[in-house]
């Protein structure tokens, strides 16, 4: 796991961390991390993770004591490490949780971009972003701080939560309900007709029709 810091990207001490997924720090609770990076990739201000209880724990260990990491999640003590060690139960869960604290999606700005189309009878809330050549229908509410990315598009009745990202050339069809806090990635068709079919008894299948 390598990521980089974006603009927004905070720092954090091992004793903030630790709290923040529930684990105890063996070495320096004051040390500063700016990201999380693989073991081969780290820096001193990075912490990156070993999974002491595996079956090759001999040798993570021993890419570990040549890792540059500031810090490393660990599922128990290592006492010939000398990096500062956050334990934990399970260490790639804590470095997938830590990096929703270091990294947040990228923004375009705020507000509707001039060349989206919004309707009118559209109820958009507070702090949303619509992108270039977004395409919002009628009636469809969009919850606060919402991301809609460019070449979206969101049919007519459809409504999204608050807090979601719906990522480029994303497609919402009408009457979908999509609640708080939900990410719809790229390319994705939300609320789009399902195989469902059913015998015909004079031939064939009728198709179901997907009503949102």
């Amino acid at each position: 796991m390598n990521a980089q810091p974006n603009a927004e990207a905070k720092a954090f001490t091992l004793e903030a961390i630790a709290a923040r997924v529930g684990g105890t720090v063996h070495g320096n609770p004051q040390h500063m991390i700016r990201g999380l990076q693989s073991l081969e990739s780290a820096s001193s201000s990075d912490i990156s993770f070993v999974d002491s209880r595996s079956g090759r724990k001999v040798e993570l260990i021993e890419r570990a004591r040549a890792s540059n990491a500031g810090a490393l999640f660990i599922a128990e003590p290592v006492a010939e490490l000398a990096t500062n060690q956050v334990v934990v139960a399970h260490p790639l869960g804590a470095m997938i949780r830590l990096a929703g604290e270091f990294y947040s999606p990228p923004s375009f700005g705020s507000g509707i971009d001039p060349s989206a189309r919004v309707a009118s009878t559209a109820t958009i809330g507070d702090d949303v972003e619509i992108g270039p050549f977004v395409v919002i229908g009628e009636r469809v509410t969009i919850g606060r701080g919402s991301r809609i990315f460019p070449h979206a598009v969101v049919y007519e009745g459809a409504s999204i939560g608050s807090g979601c990202v719906i990522h480029a050339h994303a497609v919402v069809r009408e009457r979908t309900a999509i609640g708080n806090d939900c990410v719809v990635q790229c390319g994705a068709i939300v609320g789009g007709d399902g195989f469902g079919y059913i015998p015909n008894p004079a031939g064939g299948h009728l198709r179901i029709p997907h009503l949102g």
